[in-house]
């Protein structure tokens, strides 16, 4: 209990019901696996509209967005550790008028990790894939707060750095999710992709891993009490936070966060702050929570007021 944050809620599912502990505080929710199941369809389907229609009516979207906001409203703190399903809910829209929330494995994890603010001079690499019109903006961007980044535009570079350590790892471009097996979930360059489980086996350290591509963020829940996929291999690799997108990413909307998130970032807003404020100004232009609603902040593996130094193992 020592270790517990108190800015961090439990969410359990227990034979089908979701429970919830709060700063010793008991929550039941009326909603069962088999209704937040089909919920979270409805709402997968209603935020993917412009992938179909880039001007979709974003409404019908709100309202599933209100419906789910309403069961869970009661606990929700500035850090969740969630279960099983629960890691696949859209926290970060639902909570969008209020502090960045911020998933973590377990409370005795620190919501603090999204407190991490860039170093004085920190080491940076961005990996640039190909194929998108908007990533050499996107790498631009970045270049001009950071001009001593390393950038690998290929497979073959981001194998021959990832004995390296750098403060950010910033990564724009294509991203592919594997169902069948998360953790082969990989990152596509020119010359050939580089997988979670590659990522996860090296010496790479990292600070943070702000991971705009498709789908890096999106988990399986098949480890009921920890993220998998792209976000576990960079969080395996000592990141304190990783940010990553919760469902497939526009690459206009990943450029404009992209651009806030660093302006913010460099000029001494926290992580937390910077993704907060960042999401709020694309939303002023592009209203659908589809694109502003993609990013989601995970906790690294350390305790308030700590750094990870540990590197955890991982099975896959």
């Amino acid at each position: 209990d020592h270790f517990l944050d108190p800015n961090a809620c439990v969410f359990i599912e227990v034979s089908g019901q979701y429970h919830a502990l709060e700063s010793g505080r008991y929550f039941h929710f009326g909603i069962s696996l088999t209704e937040l199941k089909r919920h979270l369809a409805k709402l997968a389907f209603e935020l993917d509209g412009p992938l179909v229609d880039a001007d979709a009516d974003p409404a019908p979207a709100y309202d599933l967005i209100r419906s789910l906001k309403a069961t869970f409203e009661g606990p929700m703190r500035r850090a969740i550790s969630p279960d099983g399903l629960l890691w696949r809910v859209p926290w970060q829209v639902l909570n969008d008028q209020h502090e960045e929330i911020t998933l973590l494995p377990s409370p005795a994890f620190g919501s603090c990790s999204s407190d991490w603010q860039l170093p004085s001079e920190p080491s940076v690499a961005i990996w640039a894939g190909p194929g998108l019109e908007f990533v050499e903006q996107e790498t631009e961007n970045l270049m001009s707060h950071f001009p001593e980044a390393k950038v690998f535009r290929t497979a073959a570079e981001v194998r021959a750095n990832l004995d390296g350590q750098y403060d950010l790892i910033h990564v724009a471009g294509h991203a592919h999710y594997s169902a069948a097996n998360p953790m082969f979930s990989q990152i596509e360059f020119r010359d050939d992709a580089v997988s979670g489980a590659e990522i996860a086996a090296s010496g790479l350290r990292v600070g943070c891993a702000v991971l705009f591509a498709c789908n890096s963020g999106r988990l399986s829940a098949r480890s009921p009490m920890e993220p998998d996929g792209l976000v576990r291999a960079f969080l395996a690799r000592s990141a304190n936070v990783a940010v990553a997108s919760s469902w497939p990413l526009s690459d206009q909307a990943a450029c404009l966060l992209s651009k806030h998130l660093y302006d913010l970032l460099s000029s001494g807003q926290s992580i937390n702050e910077s993704v907060q404020l960042a999401r709020r100004m694309v939303r002023k232009e592009m209203p659908h929570p589809f694109y502003w609603g993609a990013p989601v902040i995970f906790g690294g593996y350390s305790r308030p007021g700590e750094y990870a130094e540990a590197e955890i193992e991982l099975s896959w």
